[in-house]
């Protein structure tokens, strides 16, 4: 060999040691993902080596060191969301001078290598919304330096080791969304510096461990949708730093703890979908910095506590689905948060609704359906002025619609079905112009539909049926309500004719049987073009028989009319119900009856008068 070439050689070989010698660890992750790609900057030598010092050549994005010389280390490494493929390789575990790791929102893949316990100096680990599986290494009991854990939204698998609780400088730890399993380790209440800690969406079981007790600094506890059972510790009394505690979605039973009144902090308090029993403590109308309290889907019993009436931050009044009994508590009445919701339906209430509930004018919706409330409906109610959503149906409410509604105009829906209702509708239902659903069907209302229900023109679903209407139908009705999708008016004593009446072209469903309505059938409803059902049996209508070609029609029933003459040969191709049975009709049953492809379910019996001639189907005497 030549002087030359072993002057070009050593020349090669110092460039590499002097700018490029870094480090293998790098290389490895290079080679098992798609890095390279992404960054084509970053590169190595065939020797594992870097092509320029990352540590000095600004072309290396995402990575930091401790300085731009040829003796620096890499201390961070952060590509997020690119997106990065590829595993992580077991040689990272020598990057001894790390401290952060962010690899977050990428498309990794495989295990997290045991190698990562060697990163001594690691303070932030965030892996999360990969690929990743396999178990969460044992050996992550020795960074005791970490104080960030970040490896939610991935697929890891596997108890959650016993050593976490050697990692005591966690403050924080979100597991969230894997499918780790066996239950939680005793040892995490030595992490005495944690403020947080997610391990929702898991498949965790057993008990919660009385030593979170010991976790005195923690502030929000997450442990949702899981399966884990037995009692709550009363050691949660001893977390006074707490602001969320959710652990909602699992199979805990017992009793709450009175002890969960001295977490005066709360923000959040969610025990949602369990198994609990017994009452509600009159201490957690202690809690007055709750926004949140979600009891709903257990089993608890007894009365509402009138200190709730103290929790006057609270948004979301979720107790809803327990076996609760007693009134609604006058003091209920002072929760007045401008965002507030209360949901206590299906539960066993009783009793009257108290007037205080129009002190609540921030109140959003209130939910009280399915118990057994008695009384009417206070007329203080009309203080609600934001209400959107006021829903009491299944109940055994009396008296008449309140004509205090008229100021509720922010109300979408109201539900007040199978009740026991009487008196009239008020004409101040129309000032109620937002509502978009009103369902008072199965009460014993009375009187005429107000002309004024035109007036609410945001109507989409209107249900009346089974009560004791008279009258007519308001004939601005059809085509003031530009939105009306459903008009449900069965089972009650209406008359009058429909001739006059038009309806707007977007009405769908139209149910107006056993009532008293006479007369033809209105042309007008051949224009309805996106009428599907057509329900108007058992009444007194007479004429033609009309409507079958309205293209989306699927469901006509005339029966029990006084229809007379043909059927007519025009048919909807999406018809599959026809009920004309017990009119007097004659002729015959068109051809095209027998070739529809859709039409299964035909009924003419007790409809035609003297001999029938039919076409390709049986005539029915």
């Amino acid at each position: 060999m030549s002087i030359s070439s072993i002057t070009a050689l050593l020349l090669y070989s110092w460039c590499i040691w002097s700018v490029g010698a870094l480090p293998v660890p790098i290389c490895d992750f290079i080679a098992a993902t798609n890095v390279e790609s992404l960054y084509s900057q970053w590169a190595c030598y065939p020797n594992g080596t870097t092509t320029s010092n990352p540590c000095m050549d600004p072309v290396w994005w995402g990575i930091t060191c401790n300085g731009n010389s040829t003796s620096s280390e890499i201390i961070q490494l952060f590509i997020d969301s690119v997106p990065l493929v590829g595993t992580l390789p077991s040689g990272m575990g020598s990057m001894t001078s790390l401290q952060t790791m962010k690899l977050y929102a990428n498309s990794l893949y495989g295990s997290i290598p045991s190698s990562f316990g060697s990163l001594s100096e690691l303070q932030v680990l965030n892996l999360l919304r990969n690929g990743l599986g396999g178990s969460v290494p044992a050996t992550f009991g020795s960074l005791t330096a970490l104080n960030e854990l970040q490896c939610a939204n991935n697929m890891l698998t596997g108890p959650l080791p016993p050593s976490i609780g050697s990692m005591i400088g966690l403050q924080n730890i979100d597991l969230s969304y894997n499918f780790l399993s066996s239950s939680i380790p005793l040892s995490i209440g030595s992490l005495a510096q944690l403020t947080l800690i997610h391990l929702n969406t898991n498949c965790l079981s057993g008990s919660l461990p009385v030593s979170i007790g010991s976790l005195a600094e923690l502030e929000q506890l997450d442990f949702s949708s899981n399966c884990l059972s037995g009692f709550i510790p009363v050691t949660v009394g001893s977390m006074t730093s707490l602001e969320f505690l959710i652990i909602g979605d699992n199979k805990l039973f017992g009793t709450l703890p009175s002890a969960l009144g001295t977490l005066i902090g709360l923000s959040d308090l969610d025990f949602n979908d369990n198994l609990l029993t017994g009452s509600l403590h009159s201490n957690l109308g202690s809690l007055t910095r709750l926004n949140q309290l979600n009891l709903n889907n257990n089993q608890i019993s007894g009365s509402i506590p009138a200190s709730f009436g103290n929790l006057t931050e609270l948004m979301n009044l979720h107790l809803d689905f327990n076996n609760i009994t007693g009134t609604v508590p006058y003091s209920l009445g002072f929760l007045n948060n401008t965002q507030l919701f209360v949901y206590l339906n299906n539960n066993q209430l009783s009793g009257a609704l108290p007037s205080s509930l129009g002190f609540m004018t921030g109140l959003q919706l209130l939910d009280l359906y399915s118990n057994q409330i008695t009384g009417t409906i206070p007329s203080s109610l009309g203080g609600c002025i934001n209400v959107r959503y006021i829903r009491m149906q299944n109940n055994f409410i009396a008296g008449s619609f309140p004509s205090s509604f008229e100021t509720l105009v922010k109300l979408n829906y109201l539900f007040l079905f199978n009740n026991q209702m009487t008196g009239t509708l008020p004409p101040q239902v129309g000032s109620m112009s937002r509502l978009e659903y009103m369902d008072l069907y199965d009460n014993s209302i009375t009187g005429t539909i107000p002309t004024s229900m035109g007036n609410a023109s945001w109507l989409q679903y209107v249900y009346l049926d089974g009560n004791s209407l008279t009258g007519t139908i308001p004939s601005n009705l059809g085509l003031s309500l530009q939105f009306l999708s459903f008009l449900q008016l069965s089972r009650n004593h209406l008359t009058g004719q429909l001739g006059g009446m038009e309806f707007h072209s977007g009405l769908q469903f139209l149910f107006l049987d056993n009532n008293a309505f006479s007369g033809v059938l209105p042309v007008s409803l051949g224009q309805v073009r996106e009428l599907s059902y057509l329900d108007l049996h058992n009444n007194k209508f007479s004429g033609p028989v009309r409507l079958l070609d309205i293209p989306p029609l699927v469901y006509i029933d005339l029966s029990n009319n006084l229809f007379n003459g043909s059927l007519p040969s025009n048919l909807s191709e999406h018809v599959g119900t026809v009920y004309v049975n017990d009119n007097a009709l004659t002729g015959y049953i068109p051809m095209e009856f027998g070739l529809s492809s859709s039409l299964h379910s035909l009924n003419i019996s007790g409809s035609f008068i003297g001999k029938c001639r039919c076409a390709l189907l049986c005539c029915i005497h």
